[in-house]
């Protein structure tokens, strides 16, 4: 490091530029710091280089831009700045780059320079400095990513990836699937790392074994959102650190501000009979700063009558948070109230009672509401003939006639009301009468049989009498002829 030393002392006082390094106007100049040797493709490299400042000026927001030539002409472009290498001061700074699995064979290189804040050029560009990639024999492809559902934050999410292996070689315990996500929580890019698989490990089925050429799996991780927002996520494949999957596909999913409900109230329900419906309702308010729509329902549960082992208990049935009166379904939006309800017909008469949640999903979100009772009635109609005997009302006497009169009166009345009970009771009586002869003899009177028989027997007998009748006379009539003169 001395020869170093001296160099830098040597460029301060003399200006000039001397190899491996270029001075840009008296004020930086760019040293590397070593060989990267040869690379595998889907290896991860590091471009670095130290900065020294000539001017004894800080070059605020100023960075270090590294660009990589490749043999093709393909893969050239700007790698980008180092990570937080705003360069104020001197020091090493450095960024990391994978070559791509699918790169070209052959000789690389780069170089960097220093640029301001507006893009200015603080310096001329570095020397170049090469390196060898060569081709990895072992490869893989993420076949897909499995969309994540939407969740709530605090909640974990499962991620899931589908690898394929395409190279020549199985995958053993020096390969790993590596989860990679990008976030937009709270307006801003944040990159995160949830973790890795070992591709020996196949997390669908539960076994451990290689992955050999051309086999599929699925490899799973959970993680746990930091905060709310969109985040899209991809997997890509390692062996011994080096990348050896292309270009993954990607999926996305939200992590929702948590969903909050109140439900302030059931309907009443009126005593009915059994057969009827009733209409289970619940007044429902949305609490929370984000709408209820997709996933949201409303859960009736009721508890009724027991009779012998059948016990009337358990869930009624769901209703969407998007519910309307209108039939056209629309979001429960922020502090808006609006009324659930849902028709159902108890199974059998007796007192019931029933409750309402709000759920998202399979998540309770909202307290358990009042219990509402009712009653279902057994207007079951009976077959005993009652008889009713009309009532004659007592006669009140409020007068200042002699009591004579007044008792009178009240005979009088006495005898009407014994009249008309007595007459009410023979026509009961007759009424009665053929209903009773029929139930001792067990004959309908009333049937269409029955009326063909009494028909016939009174003709037959109006035909016999006329006949009876007819003969008589021919009789009289031949006795008057047969007479005597004489008489």
């Amino acid at each position: 490091m001395k020869w170093r030393l001296f160099l830098s002392i040597f460029l301060v006082c003399s200006g000039l530029s001397i190899m491996p390094a270029h001075a840009f106007n008296n004020q930086t100049k760019i040293l590397y710091l070593r060989d990267l040797g040869t690379k595998y493709t889907g290896e991860s490299v590091s471009f670095s280089a130290e900065i020294i400042t000539l001017s004894g000026e800080e070059c605020k927001g100023c960075k270090v831009w590294f660009y990589v030539d490749g043999p093709d002409w393909q893969q050239d472009h700007w790698i980008g700045p180092a990570p937080y290498s705003d360069y104020s001061i001197d020091g090493i700074y450095a960024v990391q780059w994978t070559i791509p699995p699918g790169a070209s064979e052959g000789t690389y290189t780069y170089w960097a320079q220093v640029q301001d804040s507006n893009g200015n050029v603080r310096s001329a560009n570095s020397n170049e400095y090469t390196f060898r990639v060569i081709k990895e024999t072992r490869t893989a492809r993420v076949v897909s990513v499995w969309p994540a559902d939407d969740i709530k934050a605090g909640d974990n999410v499962a991620l899931w990836a589908q690898v394929q292996n395409t190279g020549d070689k199985a995958l053993d315990l020096n390969c790993n699937v590596k989860f990679l996500i990008k976030g937009t929580a709270d307006e801003e890019s944040i990159d995160y790392n949830p973790g890795t698989r070992n591709c020996v490990t196949d997390d669908w089925s539960g076994t451990k074994d290689v992955l050999r050429k051309g086999e599929t799996r699925w490899y799973k991780i959970e993680w746990t959102p930091p905060a709310a927002g969109r985040y899209t996520y991809w997997a890509t494949v390692e062996y011994d650190n080096r990348q050896i999957s292309d270009t993954p596909p990607t999926n996305s999913f939200n992590v929702l501000e948590p969903r909050n409900a109140a439900i302030e109230s059931v309907a009443q329900i009126d005593d009915t009979r059994t057969g009827n419906s009733v209409n289970l309702g619940a007044l429902v308010e949305n609490t929370a700063d984000i709408m209820l729509n997709i996933g949201c329902r409303i859960g009736f549960w009721a508890k009724g009558p027991q009779k012998g082992n059948q016990k009337m208990e358990g869930l009624i049935g769901y209703t969407p948070c998007s519910q309307t009166d209108n039939n056209n379904p629309e979001p429960l939006y922020y502090q808006e109230k609006r009324w659930y309800t849902i028709k159902w017909t108890p199974p059998m008469a007796g007192d019931y009672t029933y409750q309402a949640i709000v759920k998202y999903k399979e998540t309770e979100i909202s307290n358990w509401s009042d219990t509402q009772s009712f009653r279902i009635r057994d207007d079951a109609p009976t077959t005993t003939l009652e008889q009713t005997t009309e009532e004659t009302p007592e006669t009140t006497t409020t007068t200042t006639e002699p009591q004579e009169e007044t008792t009178t009166t009240q005979e009088e009345t006495t005898t009407t009301s014994t009249t008309t009970t007595t007459t009410s009771t023979t026509t009961t009586e007759a009424v009665q009468q053929p209903k009773a002869i029929g139930q001792a003899t067990g004959i309908n009177f009333g049937s269409p049989l029955m009326s063909f028989i009494g028909t016939a027997v009174i003709i037959y007998l109006a035909a016999y009498i006329v006949y009876r009748f007819s003969k008589r006379q021919k009789k009289e009539t031949k006795a008057e002829i047969q007479k005597p003169k004489g008489e």
